[in-house]
């Protein structure tokens, strides 16, 4: 009987395997386990009434009905449910920025193991401000409210906290019932993380650079009563195209600083013009089983996703970067 060694390619693949789980595992000390954690996603709440860190106001309470399907409607009491809530607002110019964004489903799987790796670094950078979802009012026509949604940069400055990345932007048409919401076309959002100088993702080529393309968007939600919220987000369906994920490599480390910016110059088969810091997003999510790939964007294969969020609005208008 003979036995076979792997060669040193197979060693060289066994090596960065073993290092992306290790990174992964470190970002959530439970993610590599085989039971599955069922409880609800605890994540820290908005800022109390009446405190404005960063520039953020919050509002009023936060009841709304909505779920994966649908918007909070058919008598789901919002706000309080006050028989002219949100009867005039959101008002033209009024900004947003996320305070939760938490994978409910990805590739078809509510149980996907990555999902607890991921939800717990969006957190943790969002809490940073290191993850920043803006939502502008543009238009409101009745029941029709146009948004651009686009993203922020870290960039340390008094009580903003954040600068804008106009090429990031897209825009959404919601149809409005009160406080409820709902897009009827799907639409896309760039998820861009990082500060000014180093974005957590490298996608170099890609028409958003440097940020994970989720396309075929659709969006239900309520505002509060007077609009300072946004509750109840759901995210019934999206997708990442899978050349989205074949050309983004991703820095997973907490400390911005640590991934040390993109190099033009660095050669990599798969992470050309990023640097060693940053590991294909493709090989990331592979790691935890083969990626189905059941959803599409563009008439191309992508990655189903569905999600739930929250946002908060700004008393300030930001900047661009």
């Amino acid at each position: 009987m003979t036995s076979t060694l792997p060669n040193a390619q197979g060693y060289a693949s066994l090596g960065l395997r073993y290092t992306l789980i290790s990174a992964l595992c470190a970002l959530s000390a439970t993610a590599c386990k085989n039971d599955v954690d069922q409880s609800p996603n605890i994540l820290p709440q908005g800022t109390p009434a009446g405190a404005t860190p960063g520039g953020v106001m919050t509002g009023g309470g936060m009841t709304g009905g909505g779920g994966i399907g649908g918007a909070a409607g058919g008598g789901a009491v919002v706000g309080g449910g006050q028989p002219n809530s949100c009867a005039t607002c959101p008002e033209l110019g009024t900004w947003y920025r996320f305070t939760k964004m938490q994978i409910a489903s990805l590739d078809g799987n509510p149980e996907h193991p990555a999902i607890r790796v991921l939800n717990n670094l969006w957190s943790r950078d969002i809490e940073e401000d290191q993850l920043n979802v803006m939502f502008e009012v543009k238009e409101v026509n009745g029941s029709q409210i146009t948004i651009r949604a686009l993203n922020a940069a870290r960039y340390n400055t008094p009580d903003t906290g954040y600068c804008l990345l106009p090429e990031t932007a897209i825009e959404f048409v919601f149809n409005r019932d009160g406080c409820d919401f709902t897009n009827p076309e799907p639409s896309g959002i760039n998820i861009y993380a990082g500060s000014v100088d180093i974005p957590k993702n490298c996608s170099p080529e890609l028409e958003a650079p440097n940020t994970i393309p989720v396309r075929e968007v659709t969006l239900t939600g309520a505002f509060n009563d007077d609009c300072s919220q946004i509750i109840s987000g759901r995210v019934p369906s999206a997708s990442i195209p899978q050349v989205g994920l074949t050309q983004t490599c991703t820095c997973l480390s907490p400390i911005v600083e640590s991934c040390g910016g993109l190099d033009p110059s660095f050669e990599s088969e798969q992470c050309a013009g990023c640097n060693t810091a940053y590991t294909s997003l493709q090989e990331q999510l592979s790691l935890f089983g083969e990626l189905s790939y059941g959803c599409e964007a563009n008439g191309a294969p992508a990655v189903c996703l569905e999600a739930e969020f929250e946002a908060e609005r700004l008393n300030f208008t930001p900047s661009d970067c």
